[in-house]
């Protein structure tokens, strides 16, 4: 019995650190390069991290290129399964009003052009983005939110920054909430059974070329 007091100890003092909010002060670039960078202030601005790629070099060999451009592809068949998912394009709208509702946003700016390489993924995507960026705006005024579609070719381009405060304890319930849900791991089992699929296609040859890139 004299083991539950230390446990209770260490579970009360992880309760208190979950209490004590995060500033995250953000920005994110991407052109021919990517940027970022991240500082993350905690015990009310007594402990400070930040994290920042710089400027990543320009992918010049044709390789490295090549190599890029397949897993961005990749990453687009992968997204596509998950919202074609019955029930999780819903679901992951009502998990992130959830979580704006319990985050302080002071800043947030963005303008992308993003693609998935043809209409109908595209128009997938933006099927589930043009809710979720009304939702933001409409829990912040001061959310300046700008995403243009391109239905020709696989792109994403553009800029983003942000100064929010979140209270990690409160966020804990709802992501709990969402990664346990059914339509999520229904949404995780369709990615795992298209990379599947991907891979023996690949393994066959049957790949088509214009995925391979």
């Amino acid at each position: 019995m004299w083991v539950i007091g230390p446990i209770a100890g260490v579970v009360l003092f992880l309760i208190l650190l979950l209490l004590i909010p995060i500033d995250l002060v953000f920005s994110v670039e991407k052109d021919a390069y990517f940027r970022s960078k991240v500082r993350a202030v905690w015990l009310f601005g007594l402990v400070g991290k930040g994290i920042g790629s710089g400027k990543n070099r320009q992918r010049h060999e044709e390789g490295e290129e090549e190599k890029f451009k397949k897993r961005r592809g990749e990453m687009g068949e992968y997204l596509v399964a998950a919202l074609n998912t019955e029930g999780f394009p819903q679901r992951l709208f009502g998990f992130v009003r959830e979580v704006f509702r319990l985050l302080k946003v002071r800043q947030l700016k963005a303008d992308f052009r993003a693609g998935l390489g043809g209409p109908v993924e595209t128009g997938m995507l933006f099927a589930l983005l043009g809710p979720a960026v009304a939702l933001v705006r409409s829990f912040s005024s001061v959310a300046d939110i700008r995403i243009e579609p391109d239905f020709e070719k696989e792109t994403l381009e553009g800029h983003c920054e942000g100064d929010i405060r979140v209270v990690p304890i409160r966020v804990v319930k709802p992501l709990a909430s969402f990664l346990l849900s059914r339509p999520t791991m229904r949404a995780a089992k369709a990615v795992r059974k298209c990379r599947q699929e991907r891979k023996r296609l690949m393994a066959a040859g049957q790949l088509w070329p214009e995925k391979r890139s």
